[in-house]
């Protein structure tokens, strides 16, 4: 990018830059919206959620892990510390 473009991104006001840098993406899929961001939050998705859609594995595990029980019941203790 040259110079030129490049400061006026800088100086262009942030409601512009901000709907600039959004161009050119593919739109947020659903799932991905879970505890983690603003937009999940707000729609009240939680540990649950993150652990029945946002922590999928494709392909799926061919065994299950010994440790994913007891890390998800920590991690919902450690949420109600909050």
């Amino acid at each position: 990018m040259k110079l030129a473009g490049v400061a006026s991104k800088i100086s262009s006001p942030p409601d512009d830059r901000a709907a600039r840098s959004t161009e050119g993406f593919a739109p947020i899929p659903d799932w991905a919206n879970d505890q983690h961001t603003l937009k999940g939050k707000a729609m009240g998705r939680g540990l649950d959620h993150f652990r029945s859609e946002g922590a999928k594995l494709v392909p799926p595990p061919t065994e299950p892990d010994p440790f994913e029980d007891e890390a998800y019941r920590l991690g919902a203790i450690k949420q109600q510390g909050k």
